[in-house]
This record gives C-alpha cells, sequence and structure tokens, in this order.
C-alpha cells in the first residue's frame, strides 16, 4: 500500500472513531504532509458520507447487494 492510501485509510478509521480518537495530532500531520488542504477536505467529507450511508442502511436493515444475491 503506497503512502496515500495508508494515510486515507488511517484518515477514514481515525475520522470514523472520532469520539474515541478525536482525531490525533500525528494523523492530522501525517496527511497533512501527503494532501493538500482541499484535499484533506474532500477526503474528511467523503469519509463523513460514507459513515452516514453506512449508518442509514444499518437502521432501516438493508443488507449489502452481495449478500441478497447469494
Amino acid at each position: 500500500m503506497c503512502g496515500a492510501a495508508k494515510i486515507d485509510c488511517s484518515m477514514a478509521e481515525t475520522v470514523t472513531r472520532i469520539a474515541d480518537t478525536a482525531v490525533p495530532d500525528a494523523d492530522f500531520q501525517a496527511a497533512s504532509a501527503v494532501f493538500s488542504e482541499r484535499e484533506l477536505v474532500d477526503l474528511t467529507i467523503a469519509i463523513g458520507l460514507m459513515n452516514a450511508y453506512n449508518r442509514l442502511a444499518i437502521g432501516f436493515r438493508v443488507p449489502p447487494k452481495a449478500a441478497v444475491s447469494e
């Protein structure tokens, strides 16, 4: 996994678990070293949107399509 992808995954995890992590300064600094301010905004919005979709699907008991097609 390349540096940017590794940071993507790390940011996704820490932002998703923000109540537990509060996005540590080290994680933010690592992401800031790889991404521009605009890219960090876009990444954070994408993470939040994916979390919202997941929570809606779980809340409404919508199974993943892959699970339904089996």
